[in-house]
């Protein structure tokens, strides 16, 4: 469908309705110096994310031919596609101020917006988003619609689609030309670094995981062999999987990812295993023992764990000291406990992640659900 714009002159609008399946990519850009010990230093290249929207849609009957016309000429065109997993359901409008929600909608200055009612589709020309709705740059009068945001892009690549007599799926990958920024608030801080304790979400009946390593095998051919390893420990990998019910989560998530941007800023995020296994009884301060678990034997460059309680509250410590004896371990830990013994659910070991990829997919389930799995990796114990 042709339409024509002030602000961004002739567009083709996907008036097609978005299936269940489509996504989104926000794609960052991370430069990561990887030193010969295995640490790094990481510098973020882009202060945002471009954005490529992922659009099927399926087209029936006398559609199709429509559908072929609009793809064949409209192929190498700039297109406005509809961001319908952000639709909100409004009362009425009568002028060139919509009322309804932006705080968790992405809704920009000089931007478009997609009306739809009982009689058909409505583009609209976004002048300042408020803080209780949209100032147009022209009045409308309509009543019972829904509105979401239009993002202005040009298609990436050929398109594809399967087709028949009676109906058509093209798949369009869209990259999307006014990249979304989204200002993340700092969360709550952890030796300099955000923490956050959101459960990793099991794929399936597991998580898996990767312990990783760096190794060099010495083998001539002519004798002995040997291995080598620069990495000053090991490595764990694992992957972030979040489904977000509702718009609040999915913005929530969002905000997240641009916090990250990308590989670059990293976090402190707990195991959700149970490391250790209390011992100790009665109230606990800044001691606490706990079953032996070979800690000092492998593990005890690991310094830092997370407590739960039975409540489901997360507090963060640093382990000062480690002492064993012939069947237990005794911790020091700063900042102090001060719960009770019997009130501990949950012990983990608490590192410093960061996102293993640039780029994040985000999938639209429908029924207002999304959901995205990242790969994480553990870059310090």
């Amino acid at each position: 469908m042709k339409i024509q714009t002030t602000l961004f002159g002739e567009l083709v609008l996907l008036d097609q309705c978005t299936l269940v399946g489509s996504s989104e990519s926000l794609g960052f850009q991370t430069y990561v110096n990887s030193s010969h010990n295995g640490t790094e230093k990481r510098k973020a290249l882009r202060e945002t994310a471009s954005q490529v929207l992922n659009i099927d849609y399926v087209v029936v009957r006398t559609a199709l031919a429509q559908n072929f016309n609009v793809l064949w000429g409209g192929l190498r065109k700039l297109w406005a596609i509809p961001v319908d997993v952000e639709w909100q359901r409004i009362g009425g409008v009568d002028g060139d101020f919509i009322e309804c929600e932006t705080s968790i909608y992405d809704y920009r200055n000089d931007s478009l917006a997609l009306l739809k009612h009982k009689d058909g589709l409505a583009v609209v020309e976004i002048k300042e988003v408020l803080a209780n709705g949209l100032k147009l740059y022209e009045p409308i009068t309509l009543q019972s619609f829904t509105i979401r945001p239009l993002r202005v892009g040009f298609i990436l690549g050929d398109v594809s689609a399967p087709i028949n007599a009676v109906y058509g799926q093209p798949s369009l990958q869209f990259q999307v030309m006014d990249a979304p920024y989204l200002q993340a608030p700092v969360p709550t801080q952890f030796l300099g670094h955000d923490i956050y304790f959101k459960r990793l979400l099991l794929e399936g009946n597991a998580l898996n995981v990767t312990v990783l390593q760096h190794q060099t095998v010495v083998d001539f051919g002519l004798g002995p062999i040997d291995q080598h390893s620069n990495w000053l420990h090991a490595r764990y990998g694992k992957p972030m999987r979040s489904v977000m019910k509702g718009q609040q989560a999915l913005f929530e998530y969002r905000q997240f990812l641009f916090r990250r941007l990308g590989q670059y800023r990293a976090f402190w995020l707990p195991t959700f295993e149970r490391n250790f296994y209390v011992k100790s009884t009665g109230a606990i301060s800044t001691v606490i023992d706990v079953e032996l678990n070979q800690y000092q034997e492998y593990a005890s460059n690991r310094k830092h764990i997370a407590i739960q309680d039975k409540s489901g509250n997360w507090t963060a410590h640093s382990i000062s000291n480690a002492v064993q004896t012939s069947n237990t371990l005794r911790l020091t830990i700063t900042p102090a406990l001060n719960k009770a013994a019997v009130d501990i659910r949950m012990i983990s070991y608490l590192s410093l992640h960061r996102l293993n990829n640039d780029s994040v997919d985000i999938q639209y389930k429908g029924a207002g659900i999304t959901e995205s799995s990242v790969a994480i990796l553990e870059i310090e114990p």
